[in-house]
């Protein structure tokens, strides 16, 4: 069970983590006719701070935090993973 805790300890941080993320940038992504990806921002706390007195800084901040924060949820989940194949076969 201990480590089996530490892998729920690490799937409540990231959660919590991107639900943090979600709350301030609502988006979604729009493929068009040339696959090229498009990321629309339509809600959130930040856009609606952003629109009252923008600042591209702030912005541009913001943004690297939420792309760090989704590549770090998509590859925690991926070791979870790896991490339970190397416990089990011990």
């Amino acid at each position: 069970m201990k480590t089996h805790s530490r892998i729920l300890i690490q799937n409540c941080v990231l959660d919590i983590l991107i639900l943090t993320c979600q709350m301030l940038v609502q988006h979604f992504y729009v493929l068009d006719t040339e696959a090229n990806t498009i990321v629309i921002f339509p809600n959130g706390i930040l856009l609606n701070f952003v629109n009252e007195n923008f600042n591209p800084f702030i912005f541009y901040v913001v943004f690297h935090v939420w792309i760090f924060i989704s590549h770090l949820n998509t590859h925690g989940l991926s070791v979870q993973f790896i991490y339970r194949y190397l416990v089990l076969n011990r």
